[in-house]
């Protein structure tokens, strides 16, 4: 089984604080076993001590018993979660957890390299395989886009579709006037015939006459 998952749901902290049996079995659709970020970046592993993986196995059944249905086993060692995978019968999803898993997954992200600013190339995960580098070229699509619509290139009439037909562009002219919003009109005028429609000029406003 491989997954691609954008985030999974984090119970890690929160099953250190609480008891399973208190958790509902509505929220434990799928929780992260043992993943903890240091503060200054970067992820560090758990459940290197025997100790430590007992209770990774402990809390991972009791979990199972609270009705999870799936877990998810992260930056843990591969024996870890080999022991964990075999101590359960619901599946068990591995990123940085080794090949004995039930499934993998990894964030996409990261697998195909988007994020191209130095800070997230520091604090990409070691056990993350790159398959791709689409960073810059997301960099350059984003400036490209960006510039184009600040000289006016886009959106253009290629990607304005939507089309009104020119009596229907008379008639809210004609009504625009009637409420006074000339400017209005003659925007919708100004914008009708670039897009090629053949609709007249809004005919110019007096200004009332002073005595």
């Amino acid at each position: 089984m491989c997954m691609c998952m954008d985030n999974a749901l984090n119970l890690g902290i929160l099953c250190q604080q609480l008891p399973c049996q208190q958790l509902s079995a509505n929220v434990l659709s799928a929780c992260v076993c043992s993943v903890a970020v240091a503060p200054a970046g970067g992820f560090r592993p758990q459940a290197q001590v025997a100790s430590e993986a007992v209770r990774v196995i402990n809390q991972a059944k009791a979990l199972q018993d609270s009705g999870c249905f799936a877990i998810v086993l992260e930056c843990i060692p591969a024996p870890i979660a080999a022991a964990v995978t075999k101590a359960l019968k619901i599946p068990t999803i591995g990123i940085g957890a080794g090949p004995a898993c039930s499934g993998q997954v990894l964030v996409y992200h990261d697998l195909l390299g988007m994020m191209s600013h130095p800070h997230h190339a520091k604090v990409t995960p070691k056990f993350c395989k790159r398959y791709a580098e689409v960073g810059h070229i997301i960099q350059d699509a984003l400036a490209q886009y960006k510039q184009e619509v600040t000289d006016g290139v886009f959106p253009g009439q290629q990607y304005s579709p939507y089309s009104i037909n020119a009596t229907e562009v008379e008639a809210l002219m004609q009504q625009l006037q009637g409420d006074g919003l000339h400017d209005c009109a003659t925007a919708v005028s100004e914008a009708a015939q670039a897009a090629g429609a053949m609709v007249k000029q809004p005919a110019a406003t007096k200004e009332p006459t002073r005595r």
